[in-house]
């Protein structure tokens, strides 16, 4: 086989010779198109024959349809050809059948597996069965390989596997003429089923004709040791951004061995350095680069938008809510023209907590804000029917039709729905292999197939390209950069196929079954990448997950040792920082809230004053506040809410304390029972999405045994009381009240939990809790209620913490010196100790009120004055939901989550 350039073979196109090219990447195949037709329109050409160049299965799949043709013109039947979609739904059908006797914990990834060691076993010549007794998972493979080729035969089809076995049968008998002539490109490695094809054609006399592509001379080689990973990514990116500011029109090569693991980084830093302007959501064709390896279709955004839409018209019973609140969010509807009013639906949907979420419900919040919206939801279920693909086909598109799906689509989003199409149309096409499905099954088979369609958006041919080894074979470059070659990455690692036993592999010489076949593979890959172009930059990291690591011992060693480069390039953001001319401006006041009405907020609001003064304005002033998370029912709101229902249930029927030990212990429990039982089922009736029999069941047996307990508790007081007041209202009134009370010049909405008087004492303030409790004591009173509360009564004794939690229900608090007697459980405040004790003046309860009093009106003094700064108290931000809005870790860039923010 002689060779030819690569210019010589454009030559030969230029001047009419049709010679056809057979390339081994459809990426090798789309750059020589490109570079020949650079070539015409610099030559002035404004049009010209296209060449018959393909990459290899795209060229198997053309003789194979050119066969087919002739058959039919000589009244000849040929097997249909299955495509990809069609035999993995076959594959995946003779998986799910034999699961049935033997399962599988991953039925679509099992069938992928057979399909790859289908294709594996006819590229390397191995004949099925494998036959290997004692590899179950090789016996597995061989019965459904058995019923595959069955299934086959029965359709009177093949799979792209057989192509070249099927043409070089027809070469050989004369169906099938071959070419004169045939330019081969980059398959100087051939497989055996390659091989083999290729001496048919030789043999049927055709001259096969070595397309070289490689620069000759030796190229320049640069050694560039970086820190990490992370830095070696960095680096390149910013030497790739000097060269092409310096030549526009070089072509610039990055090859790195593990692209599919290393994608992210690799975007991350080119994104910074060569296209800082990029917005998450912008087109990505803007971006200066490409990377070869494209993603799944199922994860491309208007796609995945169709698949979430379309699961939750398949469930009647609804979907979670980040399912649904992703889809509402979408701007792949109708919806996406009404952002505010589907926003507003959202944050109906997470406040009532729903969970799952059914399309009724979405649209019941969607009615009034948007309710032609409300109707597309109405309309959108798709039923329980058992039906076959192609139904299933037009059932999707007209769903997704009725919701306004794809909107409005940029470049990459309307390639990808262009793609889709033809993806639903392939689905469509699979009556005869799969049956009649269920809606779900029929999504869960159409998303398998979206995710095995690995799509990459054509934004024009990048001067930069990005690729993985295989796919950079045969190209050529002005530079050339090939990222990772530490000795832990390349050669990489044998990845024999799974299903296939290993001594076969071994047995057949399949390059990546063993060490060996890495190596080899990987230094005839190296040799063809330094011929790939005249100047190559070889890096690779010093340090691998905290390890040392050294440049792969398969490449040219470096003449001289260099000093390891490092992450230099900041953020985009932090560029414009530095640069910016502004005027500074801090603000850090509010308007004050109005005298002459109530504070919004009541106590809660001085609370978050005093831990952050700007958590208060935002969640009180501006009403901002993160939407609800349905979490697990009951959560903690719910369970608060349940408690202080029932115990002034209990209160209201009890009265006093007399009354109270009047009950034995069979009574006071039916008295729980019934109280709990009451508020469970008017929090079912509420909330029947969260409130299931399960919760209420699991529910209600812990509400009573805390109820419970806590009157146990009050059983042991000495001391004789009377509740006289609950949620704010005296004991004989109905419902809760709100007391206004005037605090240091502000006016506030007050409503205690419960107030009970002891004879001969006087009055404690009682708050339920059912979470951790605070020292109503402390340098900053960051839990005001109580001292509030105090406020309102002139023989106020003591304050106390209800609280209902596993382990320590109970009361804690603090209580006068002198009327310890009144609830003994509570601290008097003589023997407060350590940070208590020294934030008091005194050790009695005169020095506790003056305490409040002075931190109270310190709260209300900054609430007066408008203060919104954005100061939390040590740990406040780990549990607060406005880190977006006040933007505190902007003031610390390298924050962790567990760091512990500054301001």
């Amino acid at each position: 086989m002689h060779s030819l350039a690569r210019d010589a073979l454009f030559a030969a196109w230029i001047k009419g010779d049709a010679l056809p090219a057979l390339c081994a990447t459809r990426r090798l195949a789309d750059d020589l198109v490109h570079d020949y037709a650079r070539q015409r329109s610099g030559s002035g050409d404004i049009a010209w024959p296209a060449p018959d160049c393909l990459g290899w299965r795209a060229w198997l799949i053309d003789r194979f349809e050119g066969l087919t043709q002739q058959e039919a013109i000589a009244g000849n039947a040929t097997p249909r050809l299955l495509t990809d979609s069609e035999a993995l739904a076959l594959w995946h059908r003779i998986v799910s059948e034999a699961s049935q006797h033997h399962p599988l914990l991953q039925t679509p990834r099992m069938a992928q597996l057979a399909a790859d060691a289908w294709q594996t076993a006819h590229d390397h010549h191995l004949a099925l069965p494998v036959g290997d007794p004692d590899d179950e998972d090789a016996n597995a493979f061989d019965h459904w390989a058995a019923s595959f080729h069955s299934r086959l035969q029965q359709l009177d089809a093949i799979t792209c596997a057989e192509l070249p076995a099927r043409l070089i049968a027809a070469l050989r008998s004369g169906r099938l003429e071959a070419p004169g002539r045939l330019a081969v490109a980059a398959l100087d490695r051939p497989m055996p089923a390659q091989a083999h094809l290729l001496d048919a054609l030789a043999d049927c006399g055709t001259e096969l004709v070595r397309v070289d592509s490689s620069h000759g001379d030796a190229p320049a080689l640069t050694y560039l040791p970086c820190a990490d990973r992370a830095a070696e990514c960095d680096v390149v990116a910013r030497q790739i951004r000097a060269i092409a500011q310096r030549q526009p029109e070089a072509r610039i090569g990055v090859v790195v061995p593990d692209l599919t693991q290393q994608r992210p980084a690799i975007e991350r830093s080119f994104d910074a350095v060569l296209c800082p302007w990029l917005a998450p959501g912008d087109d990505p064709a803007q971006r200066p680069y490409a990377i070869s390896q494209g993603t799944p279709l199922s994860t491309q955004p208007v796609i995945a938008a169709a698949l979430d839409w379309l699961r939750w018209a398949a469930s009647p019973e609804g979907v979670e809510l980040p399912v649904a609140s992703r889809a509402l969010l979408t701007p792949f509807w109708s919806g996406g023209r009404s952002v505010q009013a589907v926003a507003r639906a959202d944050r109906t949907l997470r406040d009532a907590r729903m969970d799952p979420v059914t399309l009724g419900a979405a649209a019941r919040a969607l009615s009034e804000p948007a309710p032609e919206l409300a109707q597309y939801l109405r309309e959108a279920m798709l039923g329980r029917e058992h039906a076959p693909p192609s139904r299933w086909a037009q059932r999707f598109a007209v769903t997704l039709h009725a919701i306004g799906w794809p909107g409005g689509l940029d470049s990459a989003a309307y390639q990808a729905h262009r793609v889709w199409n033809e993806q639903l149309s392939a689905f469509g096409r699979l009556d005869a292999l799969t049956g009649s499905l269920s809606a779900r099954a029929a999504l869960g088979r159409l998303r398998e197939q979206l995710q095995q369609q690995i799509f990459q958006p054509q934004g024009g041919n990048a001067r930069i390209q990005v690729l993985g080894v295989l796919e950079a074979a045969g190209l050529r470059f002005d530079r050339l950069f090939v990222l990772g070659l530490d000795e832990t990455q390349w050669p990489p690692e044998a990845r024999p196929v799974p299903l296939l036993p290993e001594r076969l592999q071994r047995r057949a010489a399949i390059p990546q079954a063993t060490a060996e076949g890495q190596l080899d593979r990987a230094r005839a890959i190296t040799a063809d990448l330094l011929a790939a172009a005249p100047s190559i930059t070889l890096s690779w990291p010093v340090h691998v997950d905290e390890q040392p690591a050294r440049l792969s011992p398969i490449l040219p060693p470096a003449r001289e040792t260099q000093p390891s480069a490092q992450a230099e390039h900041a953020p985009a953001w932090q560029q414009h920082h530095a640069q910016r001319r502004i005027e500074a401006w801090r603000d850090d006041e509010a308007e004050p809230p109005p005298r002459d009405s109530t504070l919004s907020g009541g106590v809660q609001r001085l609370g978050e004053h005093a831990e952050c003064p700007f958590r208060a304005l935002a969640h009180h002033g501006l009403a901002a506040d993160a939407p609800l998370d349905p979490g697990t029912a009951p959560d903690a709101m719910e369970r608060g809410i349940l408690a202080h229902e029932v115990m002034a249930t209990l209160w209201r029927e009890l009265r006093n304390s007399e009354r109270l030990h009047a009950l034995d212990a069979d009574a006071q429990a039916a008295l729980v029972e019934g109280a709990v039982a009451h508020h469970l089922a008017a929090w079912r009736q509420r909330a029947p999405h969260r409130a299931t029999e399960g919760v209420i069941a699991v529910e209600g047996a812990r509400l009573q045994r805390r109820a419970d307990a806590l009157l146990t508790a009050d059983r042991a007081r000495e001391a004789p009381f009377v509740v006289e007041w609950l949620e704010g209202a005296l004991i004989d009134q109905v419902g809760h009240i709100d007391h206004t009370v005037d605090l240091h010049g502000l006016s506030l909405r007050v409503r205690p939990d419960r107030i009970d008087w002891v004879p001969d004492y006087g009055r404690i303030v009682i708050d339920y809790k059912t979470g951790r409790t605070s020292t109503p004591v402390a340098h900053t009173l960051n839990a005001p209620q109580l001292a509030v509360y105090a406020a309102l009564l002139e023989d106020c004794i003591g304050v106390a913490y209800a609280t209902l939690r596993a382990g320590a229900t109970g009361y804690v608090g603090l209580i006068d010196n002198d009327a310890a007697a009144a609830l003994p459980a509570l601290t008097p405040v003589h023997k407060l100790r350590g940070a208590a004790r020294d934030a008091l003046d005194g050790d009695d309860w005169p020095a506790v009120q003056r305490l409040w009093d002075a931190q109270l009106g310190a709260i209300a003094s900054g609430l007066r004055a408008g203060d919104a700064r954005v100061d939390p108290l040590p740990g406040v931000c780990t549990r607060c939901d406005l880190q977006p809005f006040c933007r505190i870790h902007a003031r610390n860039a390298y924050a962790t989550d567990g760091d512990e923010v500054t301001p």
